[in-house]
């Protein structure tokens, strides 16, 4: 059944999240209006995105999510699957002619990435989109994903008898899901997001144009929070430095509850303070502070 025939018949039926992180699952559903009914997640058993996947990771990772959202098993779900920042590489690329083709447009992503990183790496799994002109140039935002982990998930998913309707970093659906409030001044500006496991730095331009996205890992050192502050300052500075014209107004910020010790930090090293996120009616309904699953669920 083609998707756009699909939606028409499905009309605003409940729609999921499902956020596959480095050491746990999430899963959040919502109802038509956008309200969230269900929120849960699950410890795995066997961690994800560290060197090669086994043959056993995927059905694993198939079971802890059949237990975790059978809403999402076998039945015709609007299911959107996040997974960490730092499991995704993402680039803007400009260039001076865009081919139309879309597969070529994969393509040249695709070699964007493999130069990036050296050109001996095994070519990942890649998707695009155009983002229009900036000058004379067009610009191509890719994303980048390991080819062994893009197919585990896809494996786990097929496995657990779920079909995704699309797959994102995080970071992404964060964008996403506050986009409107986000550009609404037609200003430049930056989302820091972060969970337990990853976090994320995400600028745009006054066209609400992704310019730069990053992300890494945590590993819990004991100065973490003055770490990634210190970090996440250098890379705004670059990016003003190194985009002609680009000024970011504010920096935004979505965090889990428990994280709210890095956005502090990063507030501590800043003229003003982070304007703090979150997805007010879905927290109110769902008693939680796992923002991950929420905007996968909200995603349209």
């Amino acid at each position: 059944m083609l998707r756009s025939l699909s939606s028409r018949l499905l009309g605003n039926r409940h729609a999921a999240g499902l956020m596959i992180g480095r050491s746990r699952v999430g899963f959040a559903l919502a109802d038509r209006i956008g309200r969230i009914t269900r929120i849960d997640e699950k410890t795995l058993d066997v961690p994800l995105f560290g060197g090669q996947p086994a043959e056993s990771t995927a059905a694993a990772l198939a079971e802890a999510l059949r237990v975790l959202a059978p809403e999402a098993v076998r039945r015709y779900l609007p299911l959107h699957v996040s997974v960490p920042g730092a499991a995704v590489q993402i680039g803007v690329f400009p260039l001076d002619a865009l081919p139309k083709r879309r597969a070529v447009q994969r393509d040249l992503a695709r070699w964007h990435f493999m130069q990036a990183g050296g050109g001996g790496e095994q070519a990942p799994a890649c998707d695009c989109e155009p983002l229009g002109m900036d000058d004379a140039r067009h610009l191509l935002l890719g994303f980048a994903m390991d080819p062994s982990w893009h197919r585990c998930i896809a494996d786990a998913l097929t496995r657990a008898g779920m079909t995704a309707w699309s797959l994102n970093a995080d970071i992404c659906r964060q964008f996403n899901h506050f986009h409107d409030r986000l550009c609404a001044d037609e200003q430049g500006g930056a989302l820091f997001a972060a969970t337990t496991e990853a976090w994320s730095l995400l600028v745009w331009d006054e066209a609400g144009r992704t310019r730069y996205c990053g992300s890494r890992w945590r590993n819990g050192e004991a100065d973490e929070s003055d770490r990634v502050a210190a970090e996440v300052e250098r890379r705004i500075l670059a990016c003003v430095q190194s985009l002609p014209g680009m000024r970011i107004e504010h920096l935004y910020a979505v965090s889990d509850s428990q994280d709210e010790g890095l956005v502090a930090a990063i507030d501590a090293r800043l003229r003003e303070p982070c304007i703090r996120l979150q997805p007010e009616a879905a927290l109110a309904e769902s008693g939680t502070g796992s923002f991950a699953p929420i905007a996968a669920a909200l995603q349209s």
